[in-house]
């Protein structure tokens, strides 16, 4: 078993079982120095502690909420969330509607984009946004 920075809850958990199968695995921790070392790089070069970054984080939740709500749109992939976006583009293939659509969704806007597709019914509820 090898345990490190991604395991821990799995390692704790054997550790706390009443007959101890942890202690008859042999573990080595062989991430922990290097996660160790890379977020000590990271939090030194933002030149602020993990405590005055938070509010500045839960300032940029809503941009970045916006950005994964509108790649998991692209191409009309989740027709049932049209109605959660604040801007809907509706375009043949190969227009730049998903390059548009990140360009909005970096400015706080939660964006789908649906393909209009000859021969294909467009989705309904497009209809109704």
């Amino acid at each position: 078993m090898i345990s490190g920075e991604g395991t821990p809850s799995l390692f704790l958990f054997l550790a706390n079982l009443p007959d101890k199968p942890a202690s008859c695995v042999p573990s080595t921790d062989v991430l922990g120095l290097i996660t160790e070392a890379i977020d000590a790089h990271l939090w030194s070069a933002t030149g602020c502690s993990r405590e005055e970054l938070l509010p500045k984080l839960r300032v940029l939740s809503p941009y970045i909420e916006a950005i994964e709500f509108t790649t998991k749109q692209d191409d009309g992939a989740l027709p049932q969330n049209l109605h959660k976006a604040d801007i809907v583009l509706a375009g043949v293939s190969r227009t730049g509607k998903m390059p548009l659509s990140i360009y909005l969704a970096q400015k706080g806007y939660k964006v789908a984009n649906a393909p209009i597709v000859m021969g294909v019914n467009m989705p309904k509820m497009l209809y109704s946004v």
